[in-house]
């Protein structure tokens, strides 16, 4: 309700990003049915490194000035793509070899205790 009342007026620069992380928060906390966000992966690194160099390139290109509605949802569905293939290609394969380096020096730990 706030929102719209200083839609209009000097505060709207700090209300709307309050509103906007609310909406978000609540919407994530409180819808009945929860979304299998992990079933394809773990977009998130990806997503954080791929997004604004992708928003940037397709504000130059003047995409969101002749169909703004169109372009985010090719900048959306981009940067999905992009982070599913990062976490497929590169990612998921890093951890794993981090995650076996950890058992193998565990293990030298072990033995050096004996």
């Amino acid at each position: 309700m706030a929102f719209l009342l200083v839609r209009h007026h000097g505060l709207r620069e700090v209300v709307e990003p309050v509103f906007y992380a609310a909406a978000v928060l609540w919407l994530a906390t409180r819808l009945p049915v929860q979304l299998p966000a992990g079933k394809w992966g773990d977009l998130s690194y990806g997503t954080y490194l791929v997004h604004f160099p992708l928003i940037q390139l397709f504000i130059h290109l003047g995409a969101f000035q002749t169909a703004p509605w169109l372009s985010f949802a090719g900048v959306l569905l981009t940067v999905l793509g992009l982070a599913f293939l990062c976490w497929h290609g590169l990612e998921k394969r890093w951890l794993k070899r981090s995650a076996q380096r950890a058992i193998i020096s565990s293990d030298n730990l072990a033995v050096s205790k004996r």
